[in-house]
């Protein structure tokens, strides 16, 4: 092939990309402009969340941040273990655009909802108790306020079971615009109120303020999307499939919190209320670190799950060139994490906050497990559902098993330790899984877990090094 042969060839080629991109109806042109919005919500939000963390900083105790950390913690594991994946549902579901489909996860919402601000209640009078009878230490647990902020939590929980199931056709037809500019609006506005009444008041509750402006926010203009008007109504077909389907979603969901979450409720119990503190920002920037990869998750399902519906090849071809995307953006993220943050934080917070730059660099090699986002996409829009409680299981037994142990150890090195493994376990049943499913070599596959396995363990020693 002639010289002159090929740069036609590539001119072509870039011209059909470019055109994809400005065709309103082609999956490339809806999934470029989708992960654009998506792009700019988060960097949006995570600029105003972290903005208002350096603020409140100034003027809060890291106690403060300890309690509001647990309280979130309890919230993710309390909604995990009933998550039935409703927006999965409706992206996936031929009928996920049917009024009656959309009624149905409406009512499971709220009623799921509803029941968790119950039990959220019976968890801060249990706390209460507990305080009461036991000796807690030093641990956040024997914070004298954690009982009223977790009763007082349970107001956002009810508010958000009456967000709208509209704002999910934004993923199923790949189209972010309006809802990102939805989550941009309500995370700027309660994290400035937020801001404001911690300013005002100098007390812990007001933190508070945040979870419940955006929950109020985003509840009332979700329904205003255009789209069925909401019902409390019930259609038995909608209702069964979305059990049928979420089910194990559920199950996965509650394994992916333990997972992913657990660590800080493990390490609430294990270690005092600073150290707490400390770990709780670091994995507060790890997830800001990630947020090119999140920006995928979204477009990423839609996409895939468009595809699939479409053909075999459509689905093939996209996955591919998804995870091609999603590797380069996970190396980007990790590079940020492990080599400007720690001197940012530095930068930015007072020196009692200092001890955070390493936790943050040995965490970094977490970050490169972020790629799985596209399996687990496959996995949804293939309906196995049953996979993914299956890795997510496996992965939260490492954690119980893994962070108290390293902890006896190691302190708080081998809780770092003991996450970065936990995301690595998972991660590599779902890259074997992963070339499985798409007729890739397994060879290959190992290779390049290796290879992600050294850089993110090789950080997490030398991280947890600086801080031991």
């Amino acid at each position: 092939m002639s010289l002159s042969t090929l740069s036609r060839q590539l001119r072509d080629r870039a011209a059909s990309i470019y055109g994809a991109f400005l065709d309103p109806t082609s999956r490339t042109g809806r999934g470029g402009r989708s992960i654009g919005w998506i792009t700019l919500g988060r960097i949006s939000i995570n600029v105003a969340r972290l903005g208002s963390n350096l603020l409140t900083t100034l003027i809060l105790l890291p106690e403060a941040f300890a309690l509001m950390s647990l309280v979130y913690v309890i919230h993710g594991g309390l909604g995990m273990i009933t998550d039935a994946g409703l927006e999965a549902s409706v992206v996936r579901s031929q009928r996920g655009e049917d009024p009656a489909f959309l009624r149905t996860a409406f009512v499971v919402n709220f009623l799921r909802n509803l029941a968790l601000s119950v039990i959220m209640l019976l968890v801060a009078a249990a706390f209460w108790v507990l305080q009461v009878q036991v000796d807690l230490g030093t641990t956040v647990y024997a914070h004298p306020e954690l009982p009223l902020i977790m009763a007082l939590s349970a107001i956002p929980i009810v508010i958000n079971g009456l967000v709208s199931p509209v704002m999910f056709l934004a993923s199923r037809r790949v189209e972010m615009r309006q809802v990102t500019l939805i989550g941009i609006f309500s995370s700027i506005v309660s994290l400035a109120g937020m801001v404001a009444m911690v300013w005002l008041t100098e007390d812990n509750l007001a933190l508070l303020m945040a979870p419940l402006l955006a929950s109020g926010i985003t509840s009332f203009m979700s329904h205003r999307l255009a789209g069925p008007r909401m019902a409390f109504e019930v259609d038995r077909p909608s209702l069964q499939e979305i059990w049928g389907f979420g089910r194990w979603i559920m199950g996965a969901s509650f394994m992916r919190f333990v997972s992913m979450q657990g660590d800080r409720l493990l390490t609430s119990g294990l270690l005092d209320i600073q150290s707490f503190a400390l770990f709780t920002i670091a994995r507060m920037w790890i997830d800001a670190t990630s947020l090119m990869v999140e920006i995928a998750t979204k477009t990423t399902r839609g996409l895939v799950a468009e595809a699939f519906r479409e053909s075999v090849e459509a689905h093939l071809r996209v996955t591919k060139l998804l995870r091609k995307g999603l590797l380069v953006l996970s190396f980007a993220a990790f590079a940020g994490a492990f080599f400007i943050l720690p001197t940012m934080i530095e930068t930015l917070y007072r020196s009692q906050y200092h001890a955070v730059a390493p936790i943050v660099a040995a965490l970094a090699g977490s970050v490169l497990w972020r790629l799985d986002i596209v399996v687990d996409a496959n996995a949804i829009a293939r309906g196995n559902s049953r996979f993914l409680a299956m890795v997510q299981g496996v992965a939260s037994a490492t954690l119980l098993i893994a962070l108290p142990t390293l902890h006896h150890f190691f302190g708080l090195a081998g809780v770092v330790l003991a996450v970065v493994l936990t995301g690595f376990v998972g991660h590599a049943i779902n890259s074997i899984w992963f070339a499985r499913s798409l007729g890739q070599s397994i060879w290959v596959a190992a290779a390049g877990l290796a290879l992600r396995g050294v850089i993110g363990f090789g950080a997490a020693a030398l991280g947890a090094a600086a801080f031991q």
